[in-house]
C-alpha cells in the first residue's frame, strides 16, 4: 500500500471532443480521491462543451451530443474539480492529456489550475519493463483487471487507480518517489525535489563529465527545477538539456543583487553551453582616452572601443549609437557646441588651433572624467551576504553556508552594482 499517508491522490480521466486541448473541449470528467486506503469520494459528470461532438468520437466514448445537451457547462463543475483535488496528486494515465486539458479551461475562466502530477503510463514502464504495451487496455489485461465501460470517464478512472495500486505493490517506493518520478530524467539518479528549498537562490546542472551545462536563479529554487523537468515543457534545446543532467546543485542566497552578480559570475567564467542569453555581453562599448591623437581626425581624443580582454574605464552602453551620443555630449559640454552651419568635427578643429593641442586635451579629459563613476571601496553587508569592493572593483562575494567566492568583475556586473549604489542601496 502507499507509505506516506499525507499523501492523498485524485485519480482523474478525461473525455473530450478531440486529441487538442486548444480548440476540442471536455465532454466528462470522473474523478476519484483515494488516500492510500481507501476511496474517498467519488465524482462523475457529463458537460455540456458548447461545440459539436463529432461522429468518430462518439463511436469511441458512447458519448453522443443528445446525452450532454442538458449537462452543465464547464464553469459550473469547475468549483467542485477544484475542491476534490486541492492539496491532491492529479494521478492519470498519460497525465499530461488530462491535466493540460483541464489547466485550459481553466484558463478560459481566468484560473490558474496547478497541482502536482503522477503518470501511471509513464512510471509503468519503469516498474513493469518488457511489456507489448503500456496502454492502459493492456496493462488491465495484463493485471487482471477488469473493464467496466472503456473509454468512459469513471470507468477509466477506476483502471488507472487499479493500476497505480499495482504500481505500488511492485515498486516498493515512497509516494514522493512516485508523485514525482515522471518529471525526473532517467540518467539523473538519486534526486528528490523535496532536497531543494523553496528560497531564492541559484541552481547547477552538471553532466557525466562534471560539466556545467546550466546555471539559473529563482526565487523559489524548488518550483523551478520542477518547471525545468516537466516531461512535454520546453524546445528542443531544453529537452536536449534535461536528457544530459547527471547532477543539480544548489546555493541559497536570500537577496536579488548578490544573486544576480553571481550567475554572472558563474556564467562568464564558467560559459555553460545552455546559457546563450547570460553569456552575451550588454554592455560592450565603452569610451578610451587617446592622447595620441594629435594630428589626426578632430574628435579621436575620445576612442570608441569594444570590449575585448580589457575594460575601458567609461563604460556603460549596449551600443555603439549610445557610446557616440556620449561622446558627443562631453565635447558639446567643454566647448558648447551647438549644431550651426559649420559641422560638428569643424567645429571641435577650431578649438583645437586656438587652444592649442594640451589645453584642448585636458579640457576634455577633466570632462570625461566627470562622467566616470567609481566604486568606492567597501564592504556592503547584509545577514546572509556580503559583497567586498576593492581598488574599485568587485572582488567577492560572501554568502551565508556557502562561504567566500572570488569574483571577476565584467562590464555587466558593474553596471548592476552602479545602478544599485545610484538608488542608495
Amino acid at each position: 500500500m502507499l507509505k506516506d499517508k499525507n499523501k492523498k491522490y485524485s485519480v482523474i480521466d478525461l473525455e473530450t471532443t478531440g486529441a487538442n486541448a486548444f480548440g476540442q473541449k471536455i465532454i466528462e470528467i470522473g474523478i476519484i480521491n483515494y488516500d492510500g486506503d481507501q476511496i474517498e469520494e467519488v465524482y462523475s459528470s457529463l458537460i455540456y462543451p458548447e461545440k459539436f461532438i463529432s461522429h468518430g468520437i462518439t463511436m469511441i466514448t458512447g458519448i453522443t451530443n443528445e446525452m450532454v445537451q442538458n449537462a452543465p457547462k464547464f464553469y459550473e463543475v469547475a468549483k467542485k474539480i477544484v475542491e476534490m483535488t486541492e492539496g491532491r496528486i492529479f494521478v492519470a494515465h498519460n497525465v499530461f492529456f488530462d491535466y493540460h486539458f483541464l489547466q485550459r479551461e481553466f484558463q478560459d475562466l481566468g484560473y490558474l489550475f496547478k497541482r502536482d502530477v503522477f503518470c501511471t503510463c509513464k512510471t509503468s514502464r519503469n516498474v513493469f519493463p518488457g511489456l507489448g504495451s503500456y496502454s492502459l487496455k493492456n496493462l488491465c489485461e495484463e493485471f487482471k483487471i477488469p473493464r467496466k465501460s472503456a473509454h468512459r470517464a469513471l470507468s477509466d478512472a477506476e483502471d488507472c487507480l487499479e493500476v497505480l495500486k499495482c504500481i505500488q505493490n511492485k515498486s516498493e517506493i515512497t509516494t514522493l518517489q512516485v508523485e514525482l518520478d515522471h518529471l525526473i530524467p532517467a540518467q539523473l539518479h538519486n534526486f528528490n525535489f523535496e532536497n531543494f528549498p523553496e528560497t531564492p537562490g541559484l541552481y547547477f546542472m552538471y553532466d557525466d563529465d562534471n560539466s556545467l551545462l546550466y546555471v539559473g536563479k529563482s526565487k523559489r529554487i524548488r518550483t523551478r527545477l520542477k518547471q525545468h523537468f516537466k516531461q512535454f515543457s520546453g524546445g528542443p534545446r531544453e529537452h536536449k538539456l534535461k536528457s544530459s543532467v547527471t547532477r543539480v546543485e544548489f546555493m541559497e542566497c536570500f537577496h536579488d543583487l548578490p544573486t544576480s552578480l553571481l550567475e554572472l559570475h558563474f556564467i562568464k567564467n564558467y560559459n555553460p553551453y545552455y546559457n546563450r542569453a547570460g553569456r552575451r555581453k550588454n554592455f560592450r562599448y565603452g569610451l578610451r582616452l587617446n592622447p595620441q591623437s594629435e594630428g589626426h581626425a578632430p574628435g579621436d581624443e575620445l576612442k570608441l572601443t569594444q570590449f575585448k580582454d580589457d575594460i575601458p574605464l567609461l563604460y556603460s552602453f549596449g551600443s555603439r549609437h549610445a557610446a557616440a551620443r556620449v561622446k558627443d555630449k562631453i565635447f558639446s559640454d567643454v566647448f558648447g557646441l551647438t549644431p550651426g552651419e559649420l559641422s560638428f568635427e569643424n567645429q571641435i578643429r577650431n578649438y583645437k588651433k586656438i587652444l592649442g593641442f594640451d589645453l584642448y586635451y585636458k579640457k576634455i579629459k577633466d570632462k570625461y572624467n566627470e562622467k566616470i563613476i567609481d566604486l568606492p571601496d567597501m564592504k556592503l553587508q547584509r545577514k546572509h551576504w556580503t559583497l567586498t569592493i576593492e581598488d574599485g572593483s568587485l572582488k567577492c562575494i560572501w554568502v551565508k553556508g556557502v562561504g567566500k567566492i572570488q569574483i571577476n568583475e565584467t562590464p555587466d556586473m558593474r553596471m548592476m552594482l552602479l545602478s544599485s549604489l545610484r538608488k542608495s542601496f
